[in-house]
C-alpha cells in the first residue's frame, strides 16, 4: 500500500477505532516509509526520540497498531550482519477494501472553484491532507500529532512526607543521626515507648551527645539500637548531672591527677567517673587502674 494512501486512511479513521497515541506512532513510522510503504526499519529507540514517547509507550501503540491491522511487521537484516531490526509494512484493516486502497478519495472540503479543487468543488485528499501539500516525506501539523500524550507519560503523583509528633522531631533533631539512619523506622520503635520511656529517651541524648564529643572516634550507636536496646537509660541517670563545661586536656589531667590522690570522683562537676558508661574524660589521658575503687567526692 502507498505510504500517501495509508496516512490518508488513518487520518479518516474514527478516533474512537484509532486512539491518537496510536496515530502518532503510526505517522512516525510512516516516516520512515518509502512511498510504497515499506523499507522501513527503524529501532523501537529511534521511534521513541522522533515521537518524543518513551519506548514501553511505544512498543504498547505498536502493538494495538498491529493487533487492529494498520501495520506489519517482521525481522529484518543483510546477511553476514548479526543485528536484526523490525521492517515495518503499511497495511490496513480487513474492513476496508482492497479495491479502493490506492484509488484518488476525494472529500468536500472547500467551496466551489477554491484554489486546490476539482470540478465540482472536491478537493482530492491526495492533493491536501489537513492543509500540508503532498510532499514526501508527509509532514503533518504538530497540533496534529502531538495533542494527546501516552498515559505512560502522565507525571507521578508525588510522594506524600510523613508527618510525626512534634516530640518525635524534638528526639530526632538532638540525637546525633547521620544519613544510613531512618526517621521511619525509628519513629516505629520510639511509638511503642510509653510516655515516661519517651521522656527518658530526650532527656538522656544531652549526656549522649556530651560523650560522642569527648570521645570523637566513636561512632554513635543507631538510633533504632539507641532505643531498642534501651542505650538511653545509662544516660538518662545522668541527664541532671551538670555538664563539664571546659574540656581542654591540661583541665582533664588536673582533676585526674587529683582524683588518683585522693580515689575520689565528682560526678557532679566532672561526669561520669573513668570505667561508667559516659564517661567524658579523653581515653588517651585514661590509665589502666582510673576509676578503680575511687568514691563518690566528699568534702574534706
Amino acid at each position: 500500500m502507498k505510504t500517501f494512501t495509508w496516512i490518508t486512511l488513518i487520518h479518516d479513521t474514527d478516533p474512537v477505532e484509532l486512539g491518537p497515541t496510536t496515530r502518532h506512532v503510526l505517522f512516525t513510522i510512516g516516516h520512515y516509509m518509502d512511498a510504497t510503504g515499506g523499507s522501513c526499519y527503524p529501532t523501537i529507540k529511534t521511534i521513541a526520540r522522533a515521537s518524543g514517547l518513551c519506548e514501553r509507550a511505544v512498543k504498547k501503540h505498536i502493538k494495538i497498531a498491529k493487533d487492529a491491522g494498520w501495520v506489519k511487521s517482521h525481522q529484518h537484516g543483510f546477511a553476514g550482519q548479526k543485528w536484526r531490526n523490525n521492517a515495518y509494512e503499511a497495511t490496513a484493516p480487513d474492513c476496508t477494501k482492497p479495491d479502493q486502497l490506492d484509488q484518488p478519495r476525494c472529500d468536500e472540503l472547500s467551496a466551489p472553484d477554491s484554489p486546490g479543487t476539482r470540478k465540482g468543488g472536491a478537493r482530492c485528499a491526495r492533493e491536501v491532507v489537513h492543509g500540508v501539500p503532498p510532499t514526501y516525506p508527509l509532514e503533518l501539523p504538530k497540533k496534529d500529532i502531538l495533542s494527546e500524550t501516552s498515559s505512560d507519560d502522565v507525571p507521578k503523583a508525588r510522594k506524600k512526607r510523613n508527618e510525626y509528633p512534634a516530640k518525635f522531631d524534638d528526639t530526632w533533631n538532638a540525637y546525633p543521626t547521620d544519613q544510613n539512619m531512618s526517621k521511619a523506622e525509628a519513629f516505629g520503635l520510639w511509638k511503642r515507648l510509653d510516655d515516661e520511656d519517651r521522656d527518658k529517651v530526650l532527656a538522656s541524648i544531652p549526656a549522649f551527645n556530651a560523650y560522642c564529643r569527648a570521645h570523637p572516634d566513636y561512632r554513635p550507636i543507631h538510633f533504632c539500637r539507641y532505643i531498642k536496646f534501651r542505650r538511653f537509660d545509662g544516660f538518662a541517670e545522668k541527664a541532671n548531672v551538670q555538664l563539664v563545661t571546659d574540656m581542654r586536656p591540661e583541665k582533664w589531667r588536673s582533676r585526674l591527677m587529683l582524683a588518683r590522690k585522693d580515689r575520689q570522683w565528682s560526678t557532679a562537676e566532672w561526669g561520669p567517673a573513668p570505667g561508667i558508661d559516659g564517661c567524658l574524660v579523653p581515653p588517651e589521658l585514661l590509665q589502666p587502674t582510673d576509676g578503680d575503687g575511687w568514691i563518690e567526692w566528699k568534702a574534706h
